[in-house]
């Protein structure tokens, strides 16, 4: 006859960090009343950030939407249990723990009339706003009152050109102010032009140093623009060494 052993089978880490996710939400679930947050990718949420942000709209993604040359980094700061989402307005993405997840209908009214103080924050927020509520528009087949167009983790074609390596809309520009940064040159008539003169942006620079959100909040620029400045302040800089020590 056979014998058989009834020895307990290995367990794999995929299976062990299966079982502990399970029986995470099943304390979440108990936690929260019965009422299961959905962790699936393209789900909206509310995140708790903390700090001077909040509960922050956000859209749940997996690491397979990040471009590959970004994946490992991303993959590296995974901690387990938690969950990956994109934060609207900003359109940053980060790992957060799963109880400071909810529903997007939770509370909305209530969470939507945040007021941040930093008019950055306060900014990026409205929009964050604005982009939930036109994917939701958008998913029930009703008109939306904007036209952001933001990244949708259930529709291929709104995220598809944000997996190309290094990608993203404004590559190019960053590319040219990160030139400008490294390798300053001379102002052209047009840089001059644009901002007037160089004191203006010294002005500017000194009221920065005062009250940065506020300087910020005036300057808006495009990242062409950045870099038209930084090579306006290096002339400036540059002239007045030369007239000072020759």
């Amino acid at each position: 006859f056979w014998v058989t052993s009834f020895l307990p089978l290995p367990v794999t880490a995929a299976a062990a960090a299966a079982a502990a996710s399970l029986q995470q939400q099943q304390a979440l679930l108990q936690q929260r009343g019965g009422r299961m947050v959905s962790l699936k990718a393209g789900t909206l949420v509310w995140v708790h950030i903390g700090g001077g942000y909040g509960w922050w709209p956000c859209q749940v993604m997996e690491p397979q939407h990040v471009a590959d040359d970004r994946r490992a980094d991303v993959l590296r700061l995974k901690r387990p249990g938690c969950v990956l989402v994109h934060c609207h307005g900003d359109k940053t993405f980060n790992w957060f723990d799963p109880r400071d997840v909810e529903p997007i209908s939770s509370s909305f009214d209530v969470r939507s009339g945040h007021k941040p103080k930093s008019p950055g924050v306060k900014r990026f927020f409205k929009l964050a706003l604005e982009e939930v509520q036109e994917l939701l528009c958008v998913r029930s087949n009703k008109p939306a009152a904007t036209q952001h167009y933001p990244v949708d983790f259930t529709r291929p074609e709104t995220y598809e050109h944000l997996l190309r390596d290094g990608s993203s809309e404004e590559t190019e520009d960053h590319d040219e102010a990160a030139a400008a940064m490294l390798y300053p040159i001379d102002a052209t008539a047009a840089d001059a032009q644009q901002f007037g003169s160089g004191a203006v942006l010294l002005d500017w620079l000194r009221r920065a140093a005062a009250a940065p959100e506020e300087a910020c909040e005036d300057l808006r620029l495009s990242a062409a623009a950045a870099a038209a400045a930084m090579r306006l302040l290096w002339s400036c800089v540059h002239h007045q060494a030369v007239q000072q020590h020759g």
